[in-house]
């Protein structure tokens, strides 16, 4: 399979319209773990987002939309990214290897595309997530040997700050006027919680919960890190940046599906628009305003990533995405499509 996607034959299954005013560089950011209750750009108590709230208070230099209601299909990484990085949804029971993944969708409309991953690259619990991954023009793995790191390394060894680096070297090695899109695969929050972030965030500490208070060091450090990638996406014109977690985290079950509880859905969902390409799509601006507390799921971003950047494929379906007009509401379900979450 990752043969496959290397050979570009699922390229030759489907086809792809973009236009003048399609986005010309996007970042698509994976988050691990994070539920977006504890997360004070969505409401906690505690100020554990706040560099994302001062990006989503200032339009000076782009407009940062977030959304109240999204939620992940599964509880743990590999069946969750198989859903939202493919065409796969709960509707359509498509076979994994009969997908079309997302990479493949921005190389089909003609995007030179980076993938750079604080995850593993292949593994038991990973290997679909490598072949989505694979078929990038260029990819990176901190846990693994590549054309920029030479050493082998486990993964959860580094902090996902190791990935600037690396984005700022296959930015600054492609041509300005090429299309680009990067993927940005983190370790975020993922248990062991004090493993993922430095000593400089362990702000809090509590005795009395310590795993409460290592998770909120890590929902911190993951706005310190996402912020920055906006930050570097901002500098280096990009028109969109996208960030969702794979799925949620509940405090005493961690994302374990056997013990599931709606805590292991709930993520946050983020999209960027420069100030250029949102004054070129004043109706994309409406559209994620009003839909900022209408009920989604990622396993159709494949959908909404469409409407976002303005380019449409053969595989497009209007009805799939929250964000548009055409939006057809479902009762979203969970976990292999077994545990109602709507009631």
């Amino acid at each position: 399979m990752v043969e496959e996607r290397k050979n570009g034959n699922f390229l030759n299954t489907f086809s792809v319209n973009t236009s003048n005013n399609s986005a010309k560089k996007v970042m698509i950011i994976i988050g691990e773990s994070l539920n977006r209750k504890f997360m004070s750009l969505y409401g906690y108590k505690r100020n554990t987002t706040p560099n994302l709230l001062r990006l989503a208070a200032d339009t000076s230099n782009g407009k940062l939309y977030y959304f109240s209601d999204v939620i992940s299909p599964e509880a743990t990484t590999v069946p969750a990214l198989r859903k939202v990085l493919t065409n796969i949804n709960n509707e359509n029971n498509i076979p994994f290897d009969k997908c079309i993944t997302i990479v493949d969708l921005f190389k089909k409309a003609g995007y030179q595309s980076y993938w750079i991953s604080n995850q593993a690259p292949m593994g038991k619990y990973d290997t679909p997530n490598a072949i989505i991954a694979s078929s990038s023009d260029h990819t990176y793995f901190t846990a693994s040997k590549n054309d920029i790191k030479s050493d082998n390394a486990s993964t959860g060894n580094y902090l996902d700050s190791e990935l600037f680096n690396v984005f700022n070297h296959f930015e600054g090695s492609d041509k300005p006027q090429q299309k680009q899109v990067f993927f940005v695969h983190l370790m975020g929050s993922h248990f062991y919680y004090n493993d993922r972030y430095p000593a400089s965030y362990n702000v809090f500490n509590s005795k009395k919960d310590m795993d409460t208070s290592s998770y909120l060091n890590t929902v911190a450090y993951n706005d310190f890190i996402v912020s920055h990638f906006l930050k570097l996406a901002k500098n280096d014109d990009f028109d969109i940046v996208c960030y969702f977690s794979d799925h949620g985290e509940d405090l005493k079950y961690q994302h374990n599906q056997e013990n599931y509880t709606r805590n292991m859905s709930v993520v946050p969902f983020i999209v960027y628009l420069s100030n250029n390409y949102k004054t070129t799509h004043p109706e994309l601006d409406h559209e994620l305003v009003k839909n900022k507390n209408t009920p989604g799921m990622t396993d159709n971003f494949f959908q909404d990533v469409q409407l976002i950047c303005d380019f449409n494929s053969s595989l497009f379906n209007p009805r799939e995405s929250f964000i548009s007009d055409s939006y057809l509401r479902v009762k979203r379900r969970v976990v292999n499509n077994t545990i109602p979450y709507d009631n």
